[in-house]
């Protein structure tokens, strides 16, 4: 009697871990870590919430979304730059209000750029005014700088955790010489702390054929972004590397990670030649074949062409791919201490917006700003979960 018991009690236990193993292969290990979720190298990302025109009194409407972040409370905020406001969602999607209107006074915008939200207020590159603004969670005005009319633009915001913040700027030089890349850091109140980062880049080169500078073909770039605890995560596309640094105390470790050089074939060359364009009469045209017979490609694309860090301080890196179709859709990934944790796939969506400043990680979950089939704009918070 004992032995059955004793055989029944061992069937049960073994029966108990085929249970336990099949469910885990349905769900993570921690759902609370986003690692976990990348090691299976395969992911779906699954709609939870779609907010377009159909879910949007008027006033709310998209109509060019630049850029997306949030603040500690979950509260998901998006810049419009042709609305020229800030519209505020909850962390359920529900629409709360829009922040900002067309004009020059304080508080004001004209086609506003690119944003952050810094501790406890807003960030603004307004573009057509000619400055970086502050204002308040509520949208009251407190302070604006003067930015330059031409060249040294800021490309991106990011803030940090003390609510200083991180200003990218790109001096064009109109020139055959290179441009200026700079990482600034500003005090809460816009007060130049510290230049974080400067180099020389070639993003455009001069065309003596058109007398002025034309992009360049797959150049060499910094890409960088902002770790949940501060740390400043820069990558160089030349170098194939990445820096992880402290914002006033220098690196603390670099990394990199073996990847297949990528050849630029005839078709890369054609869609880029095609895509460049000038404005001309208030529209844009393409350049003349006599401009576009200068252009210069180089053999290899670089070694990735942008990085995010997500809500956990994970890196994806975005690398081109043999593939095309899978250059916006699958990423290295590494974890904050550099490691390598696995080549990610992501389905359920064709691919990530271009822009990533529409691409905000909160928790386990990833708000894209993207289009539908019928081309307006919409934002979608996805699940991310195991495929």
């Amino acid at each position: 009697m004992k032995t059955k018991y004793l055989i029944f009690i061992f069937v049960l236990l073994a029966s108990s871990h085929c249970l336990l193993e099949l469910f885990a292969n349905q769900l993570p290990a921690n759902k609370n870590s986003l690692a976990d979720l990348y090691k299976r190298g395969r992911l779906h990302l699954i709609p939870e919430i779609i907010i377009g025109d159909s879910t949007l009194p008027k006033e709310a409407i998209l109509e060019i979304p630049v850029d997306i972040t949030s603040d500690s409370e979950g509260n998901v905020y998006v810049l419009d730059q042709k609305a020229n406001n800030i519209k505020k969602f909850d962390s359920s999607g529900k629409f709360v209000k829009t922040i900002g209107r067309r004009g020059s006074g304080p508080g004001d915008f004209d086609s506003p750029h690119h944003f952050t939200f810094a501790k406890d207020r807003f960030v603004v590159w307004d573009e057509d005014n000619f400055r970086i603004c502050t204002l308040t969670s509520e949208g009251k005005f407190l302070k604006s700088i003067k930015s330059p009319m031409l060249g040294a633009w800021p490309d991106k915001l990011r803030s940090l955790p003390n609510g200083d913040i991180i200003i990218e700027r790109l001096k064009l030089s109109f020139t055959d010489k290179p441009q200026d890349f700079s990482l600034e850091i500003f005090s809460p109140d816009l007060k130049l702390k510290k230049v974080f980062h400067s180099e020389k880049v070639w993003p455009y080169t001069y065309s003596k054929a058109a007398g002025k500078s034309l992009p360049a073909p797959f150049y060499f770039y910094i890409y960088w972004d902002v770790t949940p605890e501060g740390r400043i995560v820069m990558g160089f596309s030349e170098k194939n590397e990445i820096e992880i640094h402290d914002p006033f105390g220098g690196i603390l470790f670099s990394f990199s990670h073996p990847y297949e050089p990528v050849k630029i074939n005839e078709q890369d060359k054609k869609e880029f030649l095609d895509g460049i364009t000038y404005v001309i009469d208030g529209r844009r045209a393409p350049y003349p074949d006599v401009y576009k017979k200068n252009t210069e490609f180089p053999k290899f694309k670089p070694a990735f062409f942008n990085i995010l860090v997500d809500s956990q301080g994970n890196i994806l890196v975005s690398r081109y791919r043999n593939n095309r179709d899978e250059d916006y859709r699958i990423f290295d990934v590494f974890n904050s201490d550099g490691n390598f944790i696995s080549t990610v796939q992501f389905m359920g969506i064709s691919s990530f917006p271009r822009n990533f400043d529409l691409i905000y990680f909160i928790k386990n979950y990833v708000w894209i700003t993207d289009t539908d089939n019928d081309g307006l704009y919409k934002i979608t918070k996805y699940r991310i979960a195991i495929s």
